[in-house]
C-alpha cells in the first residue's frame, strides 16, 4: 500500500515516522532504479506490526 499524495510532518511530531522503533519502508523505481520512502513501514517493539508514518501509539520513543 502506497499513498501518491504528498505528506507533511513536522520534526517534533509524536507520530512513528519520527519514533526510534520506526523501520521506513522503500519501494525501487524500475525505470531508474533509485529507491524512495513509502508513506508506510513497520514498528520493532515490542513485535513487528505495520504502520503508516502519521500513526501514533503508546510507546512513542523520540529518535536520538
Amino acid at each position: 500500500m502506497t499513498l501518491t499524495y504528498p505528506i507533511s510532518i513536522q520534526t517534533d511530531d509524536k507520530v512513528c515516522a519520527n519514533c526510534a522503533y520506526f523501520y521506513q519502508h522503500y519501494i525501487r523505481n524500475s525505470y531508474d532504479g533509485k529507491l524512495y520512502p513509502c508513506h508506510w513501514g513497520h514498528c520493532g517493539h515490542p513485535r513487528v506490526k505495520d504502520r503508516l508514518g502519521t500513526d501514533t501509539c503508546k510507546k512513542f520513543k523520540e529518535k536520538s
